[in-house]
This record gives structure tokens, C-alpha cells and sequence, in this order.
């Protein structure tokens, strides 16, 4: 995607989606460009930077943008995402064009302060550590440092907006398959178990009923209450239990029987598949999100 502040540069957004970026970049810069997106990509590691580089306006002008960009990989070292924001820089040199020079890992907006920069006239200059050389190589650094502090911000941002979404997508997975499995198929198992009269099946039955729970026991514990299928009822004294409140005082605050209770904590185990389990009900409630 591409917003719509490329209009600055006389393009719509319809005219560079599809496109490669390096279509649109001056062809003395696209080589140098090309490299830098390359070899953070040979990295694959996350990293934030910053490049400056000349871009031609649909009307053929040359203009200069400073472009920071991360781009994400994930802990294995896959390719998650590239994203960046490239600003006008143009009219800020006011007729002093920036190097196009640029070394790849170097702050593109690092002012010149070598010795081929002075301007004629003050040869006897060159080759001496001036004060002014001194301090321009201080603004420097200083500037490069608080550009790598906000490109290791945004990148730090980026990387706790992917982390939190990976997690949603994961959760989101473990209730599909824990969904699959109770609804589809437990109850055909309960089926065969109840119908056949054959006690070697009824075996099997058991063994594969046992296995799944195995399997899903990993993360069922991290599912909602609700997922599990409890009315509003067992919602209630679910909630209680894991309060530490026992039947009794559950009992005298929904203004039911003892009995009642004791029927909803039954109901509640089945439906959480500890019933005949050495679980207490509380520890597993509280583990449960």
C-alpha cells in the first residue's frame, strides 16, 4: 500500500501499486539502493535504516526523500514484513544537494565534513583537524545516534504490534482445534464406545479418546471459560469456585440449594473433561484465562 501523499510527487496511489519502488528512482541511485535492500535481507535479521536517495516526479524533476524503513523477521529468520516512510527532504539543503554517495550502513544525512567539501580558497584547510571539522564530526555522531534511538523505537513498536498478533493468531488456533475435537469428533467416539459390544473397540476407543486429550491438554487449559460450553448458570459458579467460595456460600448468594450446586459443579466438570479426574475443580478453574 502507498498513502496518499505520493500526490506530491504528481503520481496516484493506483500508479506505483504493482509497481517496484525502484522504477521511480533516479537510475544513479538505484544500484546503491538495491544493494542496502539486499543485504538486510541477506541479515534476515530485524533492522531499521535510514537512506536518502533522488526520485523523479512524474513531471521528470529530481527530488531527494530520506526513507526509514524496517524490515521484520521472525526468530527462525522468515521474511514477516517492509515497511517505511520516506519524507521530502528536498528544500532542506537549500541548494546544497546531499552525497548521493552514500555508503550502505552509514546516516545518509551525515553532513560532509571531509576535506574535499572545503570550498576553494581555503586549501591551506585541508589535511588539518580543525576545530570546526572537530565539532561537525560531534553533530555527527550525535545525530546518528538519535536516529538509530528512533529507528530501534519504531522497529521495537513494530516488533511488540507482530509479537501480539502472532500470539491472537495462535490462541485463535488452539480453540480451532480444540473446537474440532470436542464437537466433531469426541462425541462420534462416545458413539462407537456406547454402541459397540465388542470390548477390543471399546478398548481402541478409549486408547484414541485418551491420546487427544493428551494431545490438546497442552493449551485446552489457556481457553476461555466460555468456549467450553458452560450456561450462564455454570458461568456463575464457575466464577465463585475460582473465588475460593464453597457450595455452601455459593448456595446462600444465587439463593439456590446446596444440592443445586453441587449438580452445576458436576455438570461443570464433565464439560471441562476432568470429571473422574484427581483435578480439584478450583486449581484448574484459576488456570483457565
Amino acid at each position: 500500500m502507498v498513502n496518499r501523499a505520493i500526490s506530491a510527487l504528481g503520481y496516484t496511489q493506483e500508479e506505483l501499486i504493482g509497481h517496484f519502488f525502484l522504477e521511480f528512482i533516479y537510475k544513479d541511485d538505484r544500484n546503491r539502493m538495491a544493494r542496502a535492500y539486499i543485504g538486510a535481507l541477506a541479515n534476515r535479521q530485524t533492522r531499521a535504516q535510514s537512506l536518502q536517495f533522488r526520485v523523479l516526479t512524474k513531471t521528470g524533476e529530481i527530488r531527494w526523500l530520506e526513507a526509514n524503513a524496517i524490515i521484520a523477521f521472525d526468530p527462525q529468520g522468515q521474511f514477516i514484513m517492509h515497511e517505511g516512510m520516506c519524507r521530502d527532504i528536498t528544500d532542506n539543503f537549500q541548494g546544497d544537494r546531499p552525497s548521493a554517495t552514500t555508503n550502505e550502513g552509514q546516516d545518509a544525512n551525515t553532513q560532509d565534513t571531509s576535506d574535499e567539501s572545503l570550498p576553494a580558497g581555503n586549501e591551506w584547510l585541508r589535511g588539518m583537524d580543525t576545530p570546526l571539522k572537530r565539532r561537525g564530526r560531534k553533530r555527527d555522531r550525535e545525530k546518528n545516534l538519535e536516529m538509530e534511538k528512533a529507528n530501534l523505537q519504531e522497529a521495537n513498536t513494530a516488533l511488540k504490534v507482530l509479537l501480539k498478533r502472532r500470539e491472537l493468531d495462535r490462541r485463535a488456533l488452539e480453540e480451532q482445534v480444540m473446537f474440532n475435537i470436542s464437537r466433531m469428533v469426541l462425541p462420534y467416539l462416545k458413539t462407537i464406545a456406547k454402541e459397540s459390544t465388542d470390548s477390543r473397540h471399546k478398548d481402541y476407543v478409549s486408547i484414541i479418546e485418551s491420546n487427544l486429550n493428551d494431545i490438546t491438554g497442552n493449551f485446552s487449559r489457556r481457553l476461555s471459560l466460555g468456549f467450553y460450553g458452560l450456561s450462564a448458570a455454570e458461568l456463575k459458579v464457575a466464577n465463585f469456585i475460582r473465588q475460593g467460595k464453597n457450595t455452601r456460600q455459593i448456595a446462600q448468594m444465587l439463593g439456590l440449594s446446596p444440592r443445586t450446586i453441587d449438580t452445576y459443579r458436576h455438570s461443570i466438570r464433565n464439560k471441562l473433561h476432568i470429571k473422574n479426574k484427581n483435578v480439584n475443580l478450583r486449581t484448574f478453574l484459576m488456570s483457565i484465562k
